[in-house]
């Protein structure tokens, strides 16, 4: 063999090698984006429970508690300042939804997840208060239909609303 058919030789299998090295390296970066994604869903999962986390922490006082649970069986019965404060919880939670609903849109959020918290958002929307929580926030709308849309019931959870 000569000089140039082996040069030849030689550069064939570099082009050779260079593929594979392209190739093994694409599998790769497909594996960390996988793992990425996956992470960055679990953080958003962490992220939104530490919003219900704070929800949870209003409603740990008995008479925020109370407001609430009236609200959401019977608005109407609420003095002005307790539909305010009723109110400010709703929004407190329609405000952790929304944030959620974003990331979901963006693929941030899991498909999963977003089944159980729409479950759960639909099932507070049809009590009473929920309706006058949701009536007070016409801009959401495109939540509103998310959550119309996006729950499947089957992950439902009894909430006594």
């Amino acid at each position: 063999m000569d000089h140039q058919a082996f040069a030849q030789l030689l550069g064939n299998y570099g082009e050779f090698v260079g593929a594979i090295a392209v190739v093994v390296t694409l599998a790769y970066l497909a594996v960390q984006i996988r793992q990425n994604t996956k992470a960055s869903q679990a953080n958003a999962v962490d992220a939104a429970m530490t919003g219900y986390a704070q929800i949870n922490q209003v409603l740990t006082d008995p008479i925020t508690a109370s407001v609430y649970r009236r609200g959401n069986l019977d608005p109407s019965s609420l003095s002005d300042d307790e539909l305010v404060q009723f109110l400010a919880v709703g929004r407190m939670l329609v405000n952790s939804w929304w944030k959620i609903f974003n990331l979901y849109k963006q693929g941030g959020y899991p498909h999963e997840q977003w089944v159980i918290i729409t479950t759960e958002a639909e099932q507070m929307l049809k009590s009473n208060g929920g309706q006058v929580i949701k009536a007070s926030l016409p801009a959401n709308k495109p939540l509103w239909d998310a959550i119309e849309n996006g729950s499947t019931g089957s992950d439902a959870i009894n909430l006594g609303f």
